[in-house]
């Protein structure tokens, strides 16, 4: 935010800094900072800022430095809100806690399993299956398999048993 300024009787409006010359060498710089909304719990407690009235503030904010994460099954706050955080938050990587294709067949189908397809071959996933005589009372449900009549046509339902 600029100011008007008066200078030896000359008025300069809109000044946003005014630049001096030392003596010894170099500038003495002042600028105006009554624009400032920042406030010492914006601000890392390690960390100063000048205030609307130019005062020099230390910052009230509470600092964190990095971490590593854990992951667990319960929710956690990494970095609590209104915290800085000054270094790197690494979260590990989940533990190989996934099922093999054997172990999640082994649940999707585990043996005694009956699977019900109108292919006459055995499936080709989860263990070993043998074609199954069930006792049913369908006319012609020997030998695991079912013959029907539906709107989309006839065929023949083969009954798969996994053994292992």
């Amino acid at each position: 935010m600029a100011q008007n300024v008066t200078l030896l009787g000359a008025s300069y409006p809109d000044v946003p800094q005014v630049v001096l010359p030392k003596t010894g060498g170099g500038s003495a710089v002042f600028t105006d900072v009554s624009d400032t909304t920042a406030s010492a719990s914006d601000v890392a407690s390690s960390k100063y800022f000048y205030d609307a009235n130019g005062d020099k503030q230390q910052g009230s904010m509470s600092t964190q430095s990095g971490a590593t994460i854990t992951p667990t099954r319960s929710q956690q706050t990494v970095v609590p809100a209104n915290t800085f955080c000054s270094g790197a938050i690494i979260v590990d990587a989940i533990p190989n806690t996934y099922m093999t294709e054997a172990e999640a067949l082994e649940r999707m189908f585990p043996v005694g399993s009956i699977y019900i397809s109108t292919l006459s071959t055995a499936p080709t996933f989860g263990g070993t299956w043998v074609e199954t005589k069930l006792p049913l009372s369908w006319d012609d449900a020997e030998n695991g398999t079912r013959s029907y009549t539906d709107g989309a046509g006839t065929g023949t339902v083969h009954f798969w048993r996994r053994t292992a």
